[in-house]
């Protein structure tokens, strides 16, 4: 997702729903996730978006039975990936449970 979509995305919740918490997390190895928590008329509702970088080339650099497989990632230095999870808060569970999203 494109960050001007993401910024409209945000903006319109901004101004329809009651936000809880804007917040953004760095990822490990690599990346950043922006996470808006808001009050809508569904309920408790969490956008995640990550982006990271996109992995090139994934290497298997040894393989035990007993310690599994040691891998090595090659990400690019300019194409990133951007992935965007929806959740419904579940007053039931008290857990998030993802939810389909479409733009």
């Amino acid at each position: 997702m494109l960050q001007e979509k993401w910024d409209e995305i945000v903006e319109r919740i901004k101004s329809s729903c009651k936000v809880l918490s804007h917040r953004k997390e760095a990822l490990e190895p690599a990346g950043e996730a922006e996470i808006l928590e808001f009050l809508s008329p569904a309920g408790k509702m969490k956008l995640v978006r990550n982006v990271h970088p996109r992995v090139e080339q994934k290497k298997v650099l040894s393989h035990r039975r007993t310690e599994g497989a040691q891998v090595e990632y090659i990400y690019s230095q300019s194409e990133t990936v951007n992935e965007v999870q929806m959740y419904l808060w579940d007053d039931d569970a008290e857990e998030w449970r993802e939810k389909e999203f479409n733009l």
